[in-house]
C-alpha cells in the first residue's frame, strides 16, 4: 500500500513518462523503417541501373571484345555421291535437271552414254548437280525417287579454321596496304616512292589471292555438289549368293576364265611357233645331212658286200 499521497503522485508521474517514452520509440521505428527501405530500393537503380522486374528473364551479359567469341555456325563443306539403277538414261537425266532447278541448284556436269554404246560396255552415265547446302538432304531424297538407289555417301569437311584464318589475314593485309598508301603519300624521293609502290603492289596481289580463296571457300560451303552415277539393269553386277550351288557355279566360271586365258595365250604364241618351225626345221635337216656326209667321208675303204657284210681290205 502507498502510505502518502505524495508518493502516489510521484508513481503516477513515472508511469506517464514511461508510457510516453514507449509511444515515441514505437512511432519512430514504424516511421523510419519504410523510409529506409524505400531509400535503399530507390538507391539500387541509381547504382546498378533500372530496377529489376519480377518475372522478367535475366539478360546474359555479352562477351567482351577481348574474350573468346562463341561461333554458332560452323563452315562445313559437304559432298555427296549416289548410284542409281535406271531403265531410261535420257529420262533420268531430265528428271535430275528438274530436281536441281526445283531446289535452286543447277547441273554443272553431264556425261550420258548413247543407247548404241551399251554393246561396248559403256552404258553408265554421270550427272553432277550443285545444290544449296541447306537443300542437300531433300535433294538426295528426291533423286532417290528417280531410280533404284544402290549406294549413297555424304562427306563433310570442316573449314571453319581456314575461313577464320583467311578473314584475319585479309583484315591484316588491308591494314598493311593502308599504311603503305599513307607512307607513299609522305615519301619524298623517287627511290622511296618506287620502293613503297613495289611493296604496295605485292601486298595488293596477296590481298586479291586471299579474297579469291575466301570466295571459293564460301562458295563451297554454300553449294554442295552431288555426283549421280546412272547404271542400266544389265550392267549392274548381281549380289553374290552363298551356298553349294552358287559356289559350284563360281568355281566353274573361274575354271572357264582360266581356260579362256590359257587358250588366248596359246593363240598368241602359235604364230610365233609357226615362224620358228619354218626357220628351225630346215636348219635341223641341213645339220643332220652334213653330219651324215661327214661320217661317210671318215671311212672311205669300207665297202658293202652283196650279202650285206662289210669287205675289209687285206682280208683273205
Amino acid at each position: 500500500m502507498i502510505d502518502s499521497p505524495k508518493t502516489a503522485r510521484r508513481l503516477r508521474r513515472l508511469l506517464v513518462l514511461a508510457g510516453a517514452s514507449a509511444l515515441i520509440v514505437l512511432s519512430g521505428c514504424s516511421g523510419s523503417s519504410p523510409a529506409a527501405g524505400t531509400a535503399a530500393y530507390d538507391e539500387a537503380p541509381a547504382k546498378g541501373g533500372a530496377a529489376p522486374e519480377y518475372g522478367a528473364p535475366e539478360e546474359v551479359p555479352a562477351p567482351s571484345e577481348g574474350g573468346p567469341a562463341v561461333l554458332d555456325d560452323r563452315k562445313i563443306i559437304r559432298v555427296a555421291t549416289i548410284d542409281l539403277v535406271v531403265t531410261d538414261m535420257a529420262k533420268a537425266a531430265a528428271d535430275l535437271r528438274a530436281v536441281a532447278a526445283g531446289v535452286g541448284g543447277t547441273v554443272t556436269a553431264e556425261s550420258l552414254s548413247l543407247p548404241e554404246a551399251a554393246d561396248l560396255g559403256t552404258s553408265d552415265s554421270m550427272v553432277v548437280v550443285s545444290v544449296p547446302a541447306t537443300q542437300l538432304e531433300r535433294t538426295l531424297t528426291l533423286i532417290g525417287g528417280i531410280g533404284e538407289v544402290r549406294n549413297r555417301t555424304i562427306e563433310s569437311t570442316d573449314v571453319t579454321d581456314t575461313v577464320v584464318d583467311t578473314e584475319s589475314r585479309v583484315a591484316t593485309m588491308r591494314e598493311s596496304i593502308a599504311r603503305l598508301q599513307e607512307l607513299m603519300s609522305k615519301a619524298g624521293s623517287i627511290s622511296e616512292i618506287a620502293k613503297v609502290e613495289s611493296e604496295l603492289t605485292s601486298r595488293q596481289a596477296e590481298l586479291e589471292a586471299l579474297l579469291a580463296k575466301l570466295t571459293t571457300l564460301n562458295r563451297q560451303v554454300d553449294l554442295s555438289p552431288i555426283t549421280v552415277t546412272l547404271h542400266t539393269p544389265d550392267t549392274v553386277e548381281p549380289v553374290p549368293l552363298a551356298g553349294f550351288l552358287p559356289g559350284l557355279q563360281a568355281g566353274w566360271e573361274s575354271l572357264m576364265t582360266v581356260a579362256g586365258v590359257v587358250l588366248t595365250a596359246l593363240g598368241v604364241i602359235l604364230p610365233y611357233l609357226a615362224v620358228a618351225a619354218v626357220i628351225a626345221v630346215p636348219l635341223l635337216l641341213w645339220r643332220r645331212s652334213r653330219q651324215t656326209r661327214s661320217g661317210a667321208a671318215a671311212t672311205p675303204g669300207t665297202q658293202n658286200t652283196p650279202d650285206g657284210g662289210k669287205d675289209t681290205p687285206g682280208a683273205a
